[in-house]
């Protein structure tokens, strides 16, 4: 902590951050709770779908979420880059349900970013005010609310950014914050996609190399920190990392090498006040290159003044970080620009999966949020200089900023409105489970359906217990099933050559108990995409492909079969993350009360 021994002055300060970041951000997120069983635009849909089949198959089956037969004919879902079945809130999914969960993280996690944001800067000795002032540009920027607007629920992780900056500055000094540190870079990936662990890493990449070329900080303690940072991150979320990468090698997601803002794109972004999704489409249409959501960062004028005084004022202690900022701002402009970091980039593994560089633009909003804190110092300090008078200095700060506050409150909030204006919508449920082609999405009421509509109806199709053989998936692989109503569709359950019949004695979405009468040599056919990970309980003959659907080769003799959904990766992945997560934790507890030092040498040692 920043204050050691913190006086009562300092400790009241503390608090009174702590109760306005909670205030700010209950009133911040009140469009999101206003109608509370309301569903969500755009990627809404998709995104409550993929909580619901997770939530379902451990409340109503008692299953780890391991495969999702409701989507795309049947995908895996655990594995899946944007599965969040590992983050820390979902229990709320499992306590209030899934629509209800997702609102109440996204005010969690706000939350949890802006007191992230305000330890960042105390670790800088920026003063209580400045230091809120500075948690509110980087929570309230409307980079957040945008992307919570349309259904990205992988931006709830940009919480754990100003977090792993901070671990990654007291590792320099302390070898035991690499566990943390480490913990924070896995939980950007089991939160859901590889964006915000993307942005971490090249975040702390680029702090490391200006640290050594214009602060001269030592170029090996930054790659040994860097380096087991990673390392122990690919240790600890093992149990994901594994059957991720065995997905997306298998089907691999290669993405063109374009995008990006163009200047007058990041000038708007920064500082055209709207940000809300309709008035933005009709103010600028061009800002949303044909998509129906644009990239905003929108921190305001204000904050822009106090970065540049807080660059000016700063020095070296600030200079690594306004370097940092303008690379990322770089790569934001994508291939808009010549030469082009996101070219250099997109070449290298993981970012060929990347497509819109805006994205990394929150990463130089981080920074931006720590220099303006900074510079609201630097204004304070030069008006006590010049008055002679501390506490007028003191309320002009304050003044600052909640005026920075307001406006960041006033553009940012607004976007809410639009994240769910949808009724709940009626879904008769069937008894059993069926294939169907795919619904197309559904709109709110009332103008701008281009905005407030949503690409798929999967959440519906679910909630009719119904799979789609069509749907959203951004992994690329093929979509096998028969759906119901097609001249080819024989049910969810045949035997290829008919000789006999098959039924299920039980279903749910990782195991399937199977009832066969065969009356002669067949092959049992399972109505969902074939997947290595299946396997049949006993070992009894493998699960084989057939015609890209789920088989197992059975006899006249077979009474009764079951297979299971239970790839190794994970097995073996879960066993690592198991492992690792004791060993750290031991570390960890055999490090409490020991200083830096000692902690150093047994960080070193794992």
């Amino acid at each position: 902590m920043p204050d050691g021994g913190l006086t009562g002055q300092r400790r009241a300060a503390r608090w009174a951050c702590a109760l306005v970041s909670v205030a700010t951000a209950v009133a911040f997120t009140r469009p999101v709770f206003e109608e509370i069983h309301n569903w969500g635009i755009q990627d809404w849909d998709q995104h409550l779908f993929h909580h619901a089949v997770a939530r379902a198959s451990v409340v109503e089956y008692g299953q780890f979420p391991l495969w999702n037969p409701y989507n795309w004919s049947g995908v895996p879902l655990f594995a899946s880059p944007e599965s969040r079945i590992l983050t820390p809130t979902f229990p709320l999914h499992l306590a209030f349900g899934e629509l209800v969960g997702l609102k109440l993280e996204i005010l969690l996690y706000l939350l949890f970013g802006m007191l992230g944001a305000q330890w960042l800067l105390r670790e800088f000795e920026v003063g209580w005010v400045a230091s809120l002032l500075g948690s509110c540009v980087f929570a309230f920027n409307s980079w957040y609310a945008v992307h919570i607007t349309v259904g990205h629920s992988w931006a709830l992780n940009v919480a754990y950014l100003p977090w792993v900056v901070l671990c990654f500055r007291r590792a320099q000094a302390d070898g035991i914050q690499l566990i943390p540190l480490a913990a924070l870079l896995a939980l950007c990936f089991l939160g859901g996609g590889v964006y915000l662990l993307v942005i971490a890493l090249l975040l702390l990449g680029l702090l490391a190399a200006f640290g050594v070329l214009i602060a001269g900080e030592s170029p090996r303690r930054h790659a040994a920190v860097l380096l087991s940072a990673a390392a122990l991150a690919l240790l600890l979320g093992a149990v994901k990392f594994l059957p991720a990468a065995e997905l997306m090698l298998r089907y691999p997601r290669l993405t063109p090498v374009e995008g990006g803002y163009t200047l007058s794109e990041l000038v708007n972004a920064l500082v055209d006040r709207a940000q809300a999704l309709g008035p933005a489409l009709a103010k600028r249409s061009e800002d949303f290159n044909g998509s129906p959501v644009h990239e905003g960062l929108y921190v305001g004028v204000l904050p822009l003044l106090l970065f540049a005084i807080g660059a000016l004022s700063g020095g070296r202690r600030t200079a690594v970080l306004v370097a940092t900022t303008l690379v990322l701002l770089w790569v934001s402009l994508g291939t808009q620009v010549e030469p082009s970091a996101w070219a250099w980039l997109h070449a290298l593994p993981v970012f060929d999966n990347l497509r819109l560089p805006q994205r990394f633009g929150i990463g130089a909003v981080l920074l931006v949020a720590v220099v303006a804190g900074m510079g609201l110092d630097a204004v304070r300090a030069f008006l006590a200089r010049r008055t002679g008078a501390p506490g007028l200095a003191r309320g002009a700060a304050v003044c600052i900023a909640l005026f920075v506050l307001a406006d960041l409150f006033a553009v940012s909030s607004r976007v809410f409105e639009d994240a769910f204006p949808i009724p709940p919508r009626e879904s008769r449920r069937s008894q059993a489970f069926e294939q169907h082609l795919g619904r197309k999405g559904y709109s709110a009421p009332g103008p701008v359906r281009r905005i407030r509509s949503t690409l798929s109806d999967l959440y519906g199709s679910f909630l009719a217990n119904h799979g789609s053989t069509w749907g959203y998936e951004i992994v690329p692989a093929a979509t096998s099933a028969i759906p119901v109503g097609d001249a080819a569709y024989r049910g969810e359950l045949f035997l290829a050559d008919g000789s006999g019949s098959a039924s299920f004695r039980s279903w749910s979405p990782n195991r399937l108990d199977v009832a066969l009468h065969p009356l002669a040599n067949d092959r049992l056919v399972v109505n969902q995409n074939f997947d290595p990970g299946w396997r049949v309980v006993g070992g009894r003959g493998p699960v084989e492909d057939w015609h890209g659907l789920l088989s197992v080769r059975v006899a006249p003799q077979d009474a009764g079969i079951t297979l299971r959904y239970l790839p190794r990766s994970f097995l073996v992945g879960a066993g690592i993350s198991a492992t690792s997560s004791l060993v750290l934790a031991a570390l960890a507890w055999r490090a409490r009360g020991r200083g830096p030092a000692s902690a150093d040498r047994t960080a070193a040692g794992a």
